[in-house]
């Protein structure tokens, strides 16, 4: 008897391995497949005292925005969180800072109530998607999509601050006189994020992406991990 006891615990623990090996490698071949995407990043980010800024280009890049350089992205800066009464104190000077650097830009900021109401009044197909979503963080980053694809111009996560305007080094690569129509940023830990993106409305990526979301509303390994359904529903890796 002892020893089959001892045998029954040792193949649950065998089942409980095997299972960990078999999650693992399929986060290993979904992280290789997200590396592998053709879409291009435009900039970089630095991480300075837990808070991402954006690198300035080398002077030789600088160039001073003017009537020639044309891009279909609109001039809007988006940006999120639970409301802007809530704003952490480390965040409270981000508003603040883009606007001092993109006067001639509107700013927007979109509270969680705001981006509900723009599902429910917009898309109402999304809606139940939507509410259906386990975490929070999950709509907050479904949201976003919508938000650009409807009105384009530039997302950035509260933890993002410029120093310096994007028109000329970056929004600029975005016009008619191509076929390009989105900004995404690279990180060196999960490949293409939804941290900072910019696009103009009407994206046919966007466009593709939003109806995408329901297949992914709740991914397997959220099931065995939390952070997961996360991290495979609507983002960070969504692009």
């Amino acid at each position: 008897n002892q020893y089959r006891i001892s045998m029954i615990r040792f193949q649950r623990r065998l089942r409980r391995v095997g299972a960990m090996y078999v999650v693992c490698f399929l986060v290993i071949m979904v992280l290789l497949m997200k590396g592998s995407t053709t879409l291009r990043a435009e900039n970089t980010i630095a991480t300075e005292s837990k808070m991402k800024t954006l690198l300035p280009l080398s002077s030789s890049s600088i160039k001073p925005f003017d009537e020639t350089c044309q891009t279909d992205i609109p001039r809007i800066i988006h940006q999120s969180y639970i409301s802007i009464e809530t704003l952490p104190d480390r965040w409270k000077m981000v508003p603040a800072a883009w606007k001092k650097t993109h006067p001639d830009f509107e700013y927007r900021f979109w509270s969680d109530e705001d981006n509900r109401e723009l599902i429910r009044t917009k898309y109402p197909w999304f809606l139940p998607v939507y509410d259906g979503y386990p975490n929070p963080i999950s709509r907050a980053d479904a949201a976003r999509y919508f938000v650009i694809y409807t009105y384009g111009g530039i997302y950035a996560d509260m933890d993002i601050i410029p120093l310096r305007s994007l028109v000329a080094p970056l929004l600029c690569h975005v016009s008619g006189n191509d076929q390009r129509e989105l900004l995404v940023m690279q990180t060196p830990n999960l490949g293409f994020t939804n941290a900072f993106f910019a696009a103009k409305s009407n994206s046919t990526v966007l466009h593709a992406l939003i109806h995408e979301l329901p297949n992914y509303q709740r991914p397997l390994l959220g099931y065995f991990f939390s952070h997961f359904a996360v991290l495979f529903s609507a983002g960070p890796t969504r692009f």
